[in-house]
C-alpha cells in the first residue's frame, strides 16, 4: 500500500463549514482513530485530524497509509503535529476524541477544551482495573486524573472509556492478547503452531469499538462518566483458532461461538444499559474481513519467534504422495511402459473376433453394465468399506491400537473416494435440477465422511506422538521429547478442526467424543509444562484412603515425590506418612486448592524442599488405574502407589487412551484432585471443572445459595466403605 501524500494541513487555521458540526481527533492516524474518523465523515461530520505519525503506541499512532479514504474526503483536515507545538485557530469546535497513548502533552488540547467547552471523550485502557503495575499504563491512569480534575475545575463535559483489546483491518499485533496473536500466525502461517494456555478472548471487532466510542460521545447523560468497552461474553481461544483455520467454511456454516458465563467488569453492566450497547458484528466474518485486508494489500506481517528450528510436518507424508502420483501415472500409460510410448514389452491385449451382430449384443450389454450395473457395485463396495473399515477403525483407537486403527482408517478412505469418484460421474445428471434433495444429502455425506476419516486419522497420529512423547519422558526413547508434543499439539488442533465442521455439517455429534478430543488437547497442552522442558520441576502427591473419610478426600497414608529435568523424569519415590514423623497435616479447610497449599507449606517445612504443585489420589483411583480391587481392609497404598508409578512410567503396552479416560472421569468423581502453582496452568484445569475448589460469594452468585455436605471419619475406622 502506498503512503498517503505529504498534501496535509500544516497551517493552523482551518476553513470550516458553519452549519455542519467538527471533530477534533488527536491519534487520528492510529488503528483505532482512522477508522474513527471514517465513521464520522460518513455521519456528515467535519474532521480535523491531529497525529504525530510516531510508531510506538499499542494501538498504532503513526501509519498515514490508514488515512488512504479520508483524505480523499474535502471534510477532513490532517495537521502533522505533536501535542506541546500544537497551536490550532479555530472557530468552533463540538466533539474533542483523544485516542492516542503514547505519552502525548494534553495541556494545548485541554485550553481547545476549555475554550470551546465542547465534548471530551478520553479512550483509555482497561487494563488500569488490573492490579499489575506497570509503567505503559502510567500516562493512562495519570491522563484520566487530569481531564477529569480539568472537567470539574471549569465545568466542562468529560468522560472516559477504557477499551479492551481489538482487532480488525489496520490493525497492529503488539496487544497482548491471544486473539490477535492468532490472527498474526495465521498471516505467517504458523497457526497450526501456537500453543495457548488461554482460555478465551474479549477483543472487540474495530467497528463494535467505533460504534461504542460513538455512543460514549453522543449519548445524554454521560458527562463525568466511566465506561468499559469489552466483548461482554468472551469467545474461546480454541474456536478462534479453528475459524481461522478455515473461515470461509465457518461463514457458510452459520457457525455462532459457544455460549461462555458472561464476565463483567466494574462499568460493563453500566455501559451497556445506559448506551444500549452490544456488539453487532458477528465473529466469522470479523476475521476474514481482517485476514483478507492484509492478504489483499499484501501487507507484510512480521513473524513470531517460535525458535530455532521448523517442524516439518507431513514431509514423508508428501514424498509418499509424491509416489503415489509416479504410480498412477505408469497405470495410466498403460501398455506405454515405462520407457514412454512405444517402448517396453507393456500390457497384451486379447484380441476378439465375434460375428457383427453379437458384437452389437455385445456392445450395448456392455454399456448397460458400464452405466448402471458397474456403478452401483463399485457405489455399494465403497459405502460397505468405508462404513466396515471406519468402525474397525473406532474400535482399535478406543483400545488403544493406533496402528491398527490408521490402518484402518486409509482403508476406509480408499472406500469413500471409490463413492465420491462413481458420485462425480453422476454431475451432468445432478446439473438438470432433478432429485435436488438427494444429491445435497448424498453432498453432505460425503462430506461427512472425509471429515470424519480427517479426525480420526488427526485424532490417532495426535495420540501417537502423545505415547512417543511420554516414552521420551521416561527414558524409554533417548530424544527430547519436545517435538513429540510439539506435532501432538498439531494433529490435534486439527482434529478439533475436523470434528467442529463435522458437528456443524451434520448438526450432531461427530464419531468421536467431543470430550475425548478436548482432553486429548489438554494432556498435549498440560504435560509438556508439567514435565518441565525447559528446567526442572517437583511434584508431592498425596496418597490418601477415602475408606477412612476426611474432608480433603481421605486419611493420608503414604506420600510421592516426582521430578522431572528438562522434560525427563529424573526420580519418583514413595514413603510411608510416618516418615514425616506425623507432622503433615492439611485438615483445616475441604477446599482443595487451600489444603494443596497447607499440604505445601507442612512438606516444606519438614523436608527443606519445594514442589511446583500437589496430586491427590485416593484408594479408588489407585484401584481403578491399576484394574485391581480395593477393600476395606486396602492399607498399604505405599505398595499400590509404586505398582501404579511403575506401570505409568516403565511399562511399554499401556493403553493410554483408556488410561486418560479413567484420569478424566476419576477428575470428575473427585478421586483425583491436582493443585499447580502456575497461575495459567492451574486456571486451565479450573475451566475443565477440575481444581476442586468450592464456590466464594461473589457480586456474580450473590443471589445463589450453597448446600455442600462434607463427611468427617473420627472413629479410626473403615466404614465409609
Amino acid at each position: 500500500m502506498n503512503q498517503t501524500t505529504d498534501s496535509s494541513i500544516r497551517k493552523n487555521s482551518i476553513l470550516l463549514s458553519r452549519n455542519r458540526p467538527v471533530a477534533l481527533v488527536v491519534g487520528a492516524a492510529g488503528f483505532l482513530g482512522s477508522h474513527l474518523v471514517d465513521k464520522l465523515l460518513e455521519k456528515d461530520i467535519q474532521v480535523i485530524g491531529v497525529d504525530n505519525l510516531e510508531t510506538g503506541s499499542p494501538r498504532e499512532a503513526g501509519k498515514k497509509e490508514n488515512l488512504g479514504i479520508a483524505v480523499e474526503n474535502k471534510d477532513f483536515h490532517l495537521i502533522i503535529e505533536s501535542g506541546q507545538r500544537m497551536d490550532l485557530d479555530l472557530d468552533r469546535l463540538d466533539y474533542l476524541f483523544i485516542l492516542t497513548e503514547s505519552p502525548w502533552d494534553l495541556n494545548q488540547i485541554l485550553e481547545l477544551f476549555k475554550k470551546f467547552k465542547c465534548r471530551c471523550l478520553f479512550v483509555s485502557s482497561i487494563d488500569l482495573y488490573g492490579k499489575e503495575s506497570r509503567k505503559d499504563l502510567n500516562w493512562f491512569k495519570d491522563s484520566e486524573s487530569k481531564i477529569a480534575k480539568f472537567a470539574t475545575d471549569f465545568n466542562l463535559n468529560a468522560r472516559i472509556l477504557r477499551l479492551g483489546p481489538v482487532y480488525g483491518p489496520r490493525m497492529h499485533f503488539r496487544t497482548k492478547d491471544p486473539l490477535i496473536r492468532l490472527i498474526r500466525q495465521t498471516l505467517t502461517n504458523d497457526l497450526q503452531q501456537d500453543i495457548t494456555l488461554e482460555f478465551s478472548s474479549r477483543a472487540l471487532y474495530v467497528l463494535d469499538a467505533v460504534d461504542l466510542v460513538l455512543r460514549t460521545m453522543f449519548a445524554g447523560s454521560t458527562a463525568q462518566k466511566i465506561f468499559d468497552g469489552v466483548l461482554p461474553v468472551p469467545i474461546k481461544v480454541a474456536e478462534i483458532k479453528l475459524v481461522l483455520l478455515d473461515p470461509v467454511w465457518y461463514e457458510n456454516k452459520g457457525f455462532t461461538p459457544s455460549e461462555l458465563p458472561p464476565w463483567t467488569t466494574p462499568n460493563l453492566e453500566k455501559t451497556i444499559e445506559t448506551l444500549n450497547w452490544q456488539p453487532g458484528c458477528k465473529l466469522v466474518a470479523s476475521l476474514r474481513k481482517t485476514l483478507s485486508y492484509f492478504k489483499d494489500n499484501e501487507i507484510e506481517v512480521p513473524e513470531l519467534e517460535v525458535g530455532s528450528e521448523k517442524l516439518e510436518v507431513g514431509k514423508e507424508e508428501i514424498q509418499l504422495d509424491e509416489q503415489k502420483k509416479e504410480e498412477l501415472e505408469l497405470f495410466r500409460r498403460g501398455s506405454e511402459g515405462k520407457g514412454g510410448r512405444g517402448k517396453g514389452k507393456g500390457i497384451k491385449w486379447p484380441k476378439f473376433s465375434l460375428p457383427l451382430p453379437k458384437i452389437y449384443l455385445f456392445g450395448v450389454l456392455s454399456l448397460i453394465t458400464y452405466a448402471l450395473i458397474w456403478p452401483g457395485l463399485l457405489l455399494g463396495w465403497g459405502i460397505y468399506t468405508f462404513q466396515n473399515q471406519l468402525n474397525e477403525g473406532l474400535k482399535n483407537f478406543a483400545n488403544g491400537e493406533v496402528e491398527k486403527s490408521l490402518g484402518n482408517i486409509n482403508r476406509a478412505n480408499a472406500g469413500i473416494a471409490e463413492v465420491k469418484s462413481v458420485y462425480d460421474s453422476l454431475e451432468p445428471f445432478k446439473k438438470t435440477g432433478l432429485l435436488k434433495s438427494q444429491f445435497d444429502q448424498a453432498d453432505k455425506f460425503i462430506e461427512w465422511s472425509m471429515l470424519s476419516i480427517d479426525l480420526i486419522k488427526t485424532a490417532a497420529i495426535g495420540e501417537q506422538y502423545l505415547l512417543k512423547s511420554l516414552k521420551a519422558v521416561t527414558g524409554e526413547k533417548e530424544q527430547s521429547p519436545a517435538d513429540y508434543f510439539a506435532n501432538a499439539q498439531i494433529e490435534i488442533a486439527l482434529a478439533q478442526q475436523n470434528l467442529s465442521k463435522a458437528e456443524i455439517l451434520a448438526r450432531s455429534s461427530a464419531v468421536l467424543s467431543p470430550d475425548l478430543i478436548k482432553r486429548l488437547s489438554l494432556v498435549s497442552i498440560l504435560l509438556p509444562n508439567l514435565t518441565a522442558q525447559d528446567g526442572v520441576k517437583s511434584y508431592l502427591v498425596l496418597l490418601q484412603n477415602n475408606l477412612e473419610l476426611q474432608p480433603a478426600g481421605g486419611i493420608v497414608m503414604s506420600f510421592a515425590k516426582i521430578s522431572f529435568e528438562r522434560g525427563k523424569l529424573k526420580k519418583f519415590e514413595v514413603k510411608d506418612v510416618d516418615s514425616l514423623e506425623g507432622k503433615l497435616n492439611i485438615y483445616e479447610e475441604p477446599d482443595f486448592p487451600f489444603n494443596a497449599r497447607q499440604a505445601q507449606w507442612f512438606y516444606s517445612k519438614v523436608t527443606g524442599e519445594k514442589v511446583d504443585g500437589v496430586i491427590a489420589m485416593d484408594a479408588t483411583a489407585l484401584g481403578k488405574l491399576l484394574a485391581v480391587p480395593v477393600s476395606a481392609e486396602t492399607n498399604n497404598l505405599t505398595d499400590l502407589a509404586n505398582q501404579l508409578f511403575n506401570k505409568l512410567f516403565f511399562l511399554p503396552q499401556n493403553n493410554w487412551l483408556e488410561i486418560g479416560a479413567d484420569i478424566g472421569s476419576l477428575l470428575d468423581e473427585k478421586h483425583l484432585s491436582i493443585y499447580l502453582n502456575d497461575p495459567k496452568l492451574f486456571s486451565y484445569l479450573d475451566s475443565e471443572g477440575w481444581a476442586h475448589n468450592l464456590p466464594r460469594q461473589s457480586e456474580q452468585n450473590s443471589n445463589q445459595d450453597f448446600l455442600s455436605l462434607i463427611e468427617a471419619n473420627l472413629g479410626d475406622n473403615k466404614v465409609n466403605r
